[in-house]
C-alpha cells in the first residue's frame, strides 16, 4: 500500500505541475499582459475584446481549461471567458494570496456537470510590476483518474484526498468510491490521531496497521499516508482490514490444511516404514524364542531385500549350522554312549563271574575273569581319554605340518594291540610306500585311533 500511495502522490504532483505549466504559458503571453496593463490605465472595449480573443483562443486550444477570469489589484473582475457557472469563487476570494504566488486554490465537484474542478491562480506581471492576477478553472478529470484507480485495493479500498478546512480539520477533496457523484461533506478533526487523514495532514508518510485505525465511516482499515507539500494536501490509500486480512487468513487455513495433510502423510509413511522395519525384526524375535523353546526345525522369513533380509538369511544359516551340530552331537552321544556301555557291561558281567568263582573257590577261574574285567575297564578308560582328547582338540592351537601317514597308522595299531581279541582283527592297509599329508598332527592321530 505504501508503494501505491507513493505512486499516486507522484502522479498528483505531475498533474499539479502540468496545470501550473499551462497557467504560466497563458500568463506569459506578452500581448495579453500589455492589453491588460493598458486597460487598467485607460479602460476601453477594444482592449477588452483583444483580451477576450486571446483567452478564447486558450479555451479552444487547451481542453482542460473551463473558465478564465482576470482581476485587478483591488480584487475586481476585469474580464472573463468560459462557463461562468463552473466557478464558485470571485476575484476577491483569492486577492490576498494570488498577488504573491501561484498555486491550486481549491477543488470541488460541480453538482450540475458532475465534474471535478480545480482553481489555480497566479499574479500578472508587466514590466516587473504586479498589475493584477488571473484565476483559471481546470477540469480535474486527471485527478479523478488517479484517485479513482483502485488497482491493488480490492473491493473496499479507495484513495482519499484531503486538505485543511476552515477550522483546520481534514476536509475531503474528491468523491468517495461508494458515492462518486458527491464529495463527502463531513470532516475529520485533527485531534483524531488514529485517523489516516489526520496523519496525512500532519505530514506523516506511514503505513497504519493498528486495529484502532479507522476511516471516516468508523470501519477498521489498513492505510498508507502521504503528504503533498506544494499543495498542502494529504493523500490516503486504504482498504478494509477484513478484506486485507482475508487472504492471510485463507493462506493460514491453507497452510494449516497443508500441514495436516503433510503430517498425516508423514505419520502414515512413518507407520508404514516402521512396520516394514519392525515386522521382520519381530519375526526374527519370534523365531529365536521358538528356537529357545526347542523348536529348531524352523526358519525366518527372508522376503525383505534390505539389511533385515540379509540378517534373516544369516539367522537361517545359523539355524542350519546349529541343527547340523545338534545332529552331529546326537549321533556322537549315541555312539559314545554305546562305546562306553559295551566295555562297562562286559566288565560287570566278568566281575559277577569272578564273584561266583571266588564263592566256589575256583581261584584259576577267578583270576582269569578278573583279568578280562580289568582289560574291559582299561578299554573304557582309553575310550574316555579319547573322548576328552576329542573335546580338547577343537581348542588346541596347532600349526599344520608334513606328516608320514604310514608311521602314524602303525603307531595307532601298536596302541590298540593290547586290546582283547586284537589278534582276531583283520587289518588291511592300502597306502603308497611314501604317503605324506600336510595337516594338524593331533587331529589326524585322533581320527586314525578312533
Amino acid at each position: 500500500m505504501q508503494a501505491i500511495v507513493s505512486g499516486k502522490k507522484s502522479n498528483l504532483s505531475h498533474v499539479s505541475d502540468a496545470w501550473q505549466d499551462r497557467m504560466n504559458l497563458i500568463v506569459s503571453r506578452t500581448k495579453l499582459r500589455k492589453l491588460f496593463s493598458e486597460n487598467m490605465m485607460i479602460p476601453s472595449q477594444e482592449n477588452i475584446r483583444g483580451i477576450e480573443e486571446i483567452l478564447n483562443d486558450v479555451l479552444s486550444s487547451v481542453h482542460a481549461v473551463q473558465y478564465i477570469e482576470m482581476c485587478n489589484l483591488e480584487g475586481k473582475k476585469m474580464v472573463s471567458v468560459g462557463d461562468f457557472a463552473l466557478h464558485q469563487k470571485q476575484c476577491k476570494d483569492f486577492l490576498d494570496e494570488s498577488l504573491t504566488d501561484s498555486s491550486i486554490r481549491n477543488l470541488w465537484l460541480d453538482q450540475t456537470s458532475k465534474k471535478l474542478l480545480g482553481t489555480i491562480t497566479t499574479p500578472i506581471r508587466f514590466k516587473e510590476k504586479v498589475i493584477g492576477f488571473i484565476f483559471i478553472v481546470f477540469d480535474g478529470q486527471d485527478i479523478l483518474d488517479i484517485t479513482h484507480n483502485y488497482k491493488g485495493l480490492g473491493g473496499s479500498g479507495e484513495t482519499l484526498l484531503v486538505t485543511r478546512g476552515i477550522n483546520g480539520n481534514a476536509h475531503f477533496l474528491v468523491p468517495h468510491r461508494r458515492n462518486q457523484n458527491k464529495v463527502q461533506e463531513q470532516s475529520v478533526p485533527l485531534n483524531e490521531l488514529d485517523s489516516p487523514m489526520t496523519q496525512a495532514l500532519l505530514k506523516q508518510e506511514i503505513t497504519m496497521i493498528s486495529p484502532d485505525t479507522v476511516d471516516y465511516k468508523g470501519t477498521k482499515i489498513l492505510a498508507s499516508t502521504a503528504y503533498i507539500s506544494d499543495l498542502d494536501w494529504g493523500l490516503v490509500t486504504k482498504i478494509d482490514r477484513k478484506e486485507a486480512l482475508d487472504p492471510v487468513r485463507l493462506l493460514l487455513i491453507s497452510l494449516i490444511k497443508g500441514l495436516l495433510v503433510t503430517s498425516t502423510v508423514v505419520v502414515m509413511s512413518g507407520l508404514y516404514l516402521s512396520r516394514s522395519i519392525t515386522k521382520p525384526i519381530l519375526n526374527l524375535v519370534r523365531v529365536a524364542q521358538k528356537v529357545k523353546r526347542g523348536e529348531n526345525k524352523i526358519t525366518a522369513d527372508t522376503t525383505s531385500n534390505d539389511e533385515i533380509g540379509e540378517l534373516a538369511l544369516s539367522f537361517n544359516a545359523m539355524l542350519v549350522s546349529l541343527n547340523d551340530k545338534a545332529d552331529e552331537l546326537e549321533e556322537f552321544s549315541y555312539r559314545t554312549s554305546h562305546d562306553l556301555r559295551s566295555p562297562l557291561i562286559s566288565a560287570m558281567g566278568l566281575l559277577k563271574v569272578t564273584d561266583s568263582a571266588i564263592i566256589n573257590d575256583d581261584k584259576e577261574q577267578a583270576i582269569h575273569t578278573l583279568t578280562l574285567a580289568l582289560s574291559s575297564l582299561a578299554k573304557l578308560d582309553a575310550l574316555a581319554e579319547d573322548i576328552l582328547t576329542l573335546a580338547k582338540a577343537k581348542n588346541i592351537k596347532e600349526n599344520s605340518e608334513i606328516l608320514d601317514a604310514n608311521k602314524l597308522i602303525n603307531e595307532a595299531i601298536e596302541k590298540l594291540s593290547h586290546l582283547e581279541n586284537f589278534t582276531r582283527l583283520d587289518i588291511q592297509l592300502n597306502l603308497q610306500s611314501q604317503c605324506n599329508l600336510v595337516t594338524k598332527k593331533s587331529r589326524l592321530v585322533l581320527i586314525i585311533e578312533i
